[in-house]
Parts: C-alpha cells; structure tokens; sequence
C-alpha cells in the first residue's frame, strides 16, 4: 500500500489581509526558458478554500507550496490562459 503526501498550498495577500491554506496532491510543472511554471495543480480543502485559491491563481497571484516541510514561492504569470474546473465529491 502506497501513502500520498500533500503539499500544503497557501496564499496571502498583504493588502486585503486575507490568507487562504488548503492542500495539493498533483502539481505539474513547465519549464518556460530558465524559470518553471505550474501548468496544472489539483486542490483540495474546504470548498471556500479551494475556490478562494482558484480565484487568487486566476487573478495572478503568488502562492506558497509546502513539500516536506520547505516552501517554495510560485509566482503565475497574468499573461497565461488557465482554466479552472471545480467538482466536488
């Protein structure tokens, strides 16, 4: 029997002081020139979180991505085309 691991994905935004936590367990990534970008990422959490997260990628924000304990800081570039599907279970 194999265990997942789930990266805790959050999001804050100083401005509005609103923090957002919720957990990944698919995250893909693509090299774009020397920098890599998320092309794909499966969230999951409380359906509040989830959407709030989705609408902060959409919209261009920065979010931190959790695996075994060091954070990584994903920036989405506004210029790309995502879409978002939202299903629940």
């Amino acid at each position: 029997m194999s265990t997942s691991k789930l990266m805790k994905v959050s999001y804050y935004d100083t401005k509005a002081e609103v923090r957002l936590e919720c957990y990944a367990d698919t995250v893909v990534y693509e090299k774009e020139g020397v920098r890599s970008v998320i092309a794909a990422i499966r969230l999951g959490g409380y359906p509040e979180s989830v959407r709030g997260m989705a609408e902060a990628i959409f919209g261009g924000g920065s979010i931190t991505i959790e695996i075994d304990g060091n954070g990584m800081a994903t920036p989405f570039p506004p210029n790309i085309c995502y879409r978002f599907s939202i299903t629940s279970v």
